[in-house]
């Protein structure tokens, strides 16, 4: 039997090791990596349904190597979604969009550590919403260095420009494409936003990324800090977000083979199933 690319039944064409497509559940369609369900809700989404995050809901994989940087990398993209304006206030906790780590805000705002390896957090600033009148708040891109060089630095985070932040989120933004990934090879990390530019970062010198370590996945949670829209912003509580087909990869290419999957991934803004993309 000859295969080829997008071929379902082709062993070597299939790049996620866990695709949740939240279709009115959280099962793994590219294998057998089942979300434990926490209040789940599921709306219209971008490719079907979607999860719902309004402050209750989460999700939880238990730790596996299919979720971990290890040797190879990893590579990590969703489609999401802000429904609420955020006022001026600042919550105490980063919120966890996607993690596998805890971030852990200190007294008065004073410092930021990290546990675990990498996540993708959402928080406002006060400064960042000016005259703008849909601010639904800031994501984070972040990763845990081995710190092996004895820098003390508790995060790597990717910035954009001059932000401590990659992306800024607005409501009337709609849905939004994200590509995070993990290249051990090149030691870096880069996030792509929609088909847009590729932002990057690096560990400090003679550090690398944590291969791995005992924090569970969890989807809309920063564990024992924050849920995802559980944090009163101003007048504002339990603001919601969406979260659609979210994958999870172990086969790290270049930086412009990745470049390649996201925008077949993201398919001109039409959304590609992340296990049907073949790559």
């Amino acid at each position: 039997m000859v295969f080829k690319k997008n071929n379902p039944g082709c062993p070597c064409c299939n790049c996620p090791c866990a695709c949740y497509k939240f279709d009115g559940n959280a099962t793994d369609s590219a294998g057998s990596k089942d979300l434990t369900e926490t209040n789940a809700a599921y709306n219209a989404g971008k490719l079907g349904n979607a999860a719902t995050m309004a402050g209750s809901t989460y999700f939880k994989g238990d730790d596996n190597t299919c979720y971990e940087a290890g040797t190879k990398g990893l590579a990590v993209w969703f489609w999401f979604k802000p429904d609420t304006v955020c006022t001026t206030a600042a919550p105490t906790h980063f919120e966890g969009v996607v993690t596998k780590a805890t971030v852990d805000v200190t007294a008065g705002f004073a410092g930021v550590t990290m546990a675990g390896e990498w996540g993708v957090y959402w928080h406002n600033s006060n400064t960042s919403i000016g005259t703008v009148t849909d601010y639904a708040g800031n994501l984070y891109f972040v990763a845990k260095p081995t710190d092996n060089a004895g820098s003390g630095t508790e995060f790597i985070n990717i910035q954009n420009g001059v932000n401590e932040w990659v992306d800024f989120l607005r409501t009337s933004d709609g849905w939004k494409f994200y590509y995070f990934w993990m290249s051990v090879a090149e030691n870096k990390m880069y996030v792509r936003v929609n088909n847009g530019t590729t932002l990057e970062a690096a560990p400090s010198s003679g550090e690398t990324f944590t291969a791995s370590s005992d924090h569970d996945m969890y989807v809309g949670n920063n564990l024992g800090k924050a849920v995802l829209g559980s944090q009163a912003v101003g007048a504002v509580a339990n603001r919601t977000f969406n979260i659609d087909n979210l994958g999870f990869c172990k086969k790290i290419g270049t930086k412009a083979e990745m470049e390649a999957r996201s925008t077949e991934l993201y398919n001109s803004g039409n959304g590609l199933a992340c296990n049907e993309a073949g790559i």
